[in-house]
């Protein structure tokens, strides 16, 4: 029996999308990659991001899950494809029998509900 308690193993490999032509690796995010994807989304609910800033914030996630971006500036995609890839790297990340036994969001009231 070994004393190293290998977590490396349980790391999912890297899936395959198609995006603008192109067959791209996508990487599972890591847990605290995962709360600045929230971050950025809540700040997108709100309404607090317009324009280059919201750009910038949308290529910086989705960077570390497919790194193929930086490297061909030909990689664009439309709001429903990047909503499809971001659950698709979540369901990476997140198996089925973890994400089912999660607490569900509730939503967080408004001053003066």
């Amino acid at each position: 029996m070994s004393d190293i308690l290998d977590l490396d193993v349980l790391v999912p490999e890297p899936k395959k999308a198609k995006i603008a032509g192109k067959i791209v690796d996508v990487y599972p995010p890591k847990v605290l990659h995962l709360i600045e994807m929230q971050r950025v989304f809540e700040k997108f609910k709100e309404g607090n991001v317009l324009g280059a800033d919201a750009t910038k914030m949308i290529r910086d996630a989705i960077l570390p899950i497919v790194p193929a971006i930086q490297e061909d500036p030909t990689i664009d995609f439309t709001m429903e494809q990047l909503l499809a890839l971001l659950r698709f790297a979540q369901s990476i990340a997140v198996p089925d029998e973890i994400a089912k036994n999660m607490p569900e969001q509730t939503p967080k009231k408004k001053q003066g509900e």
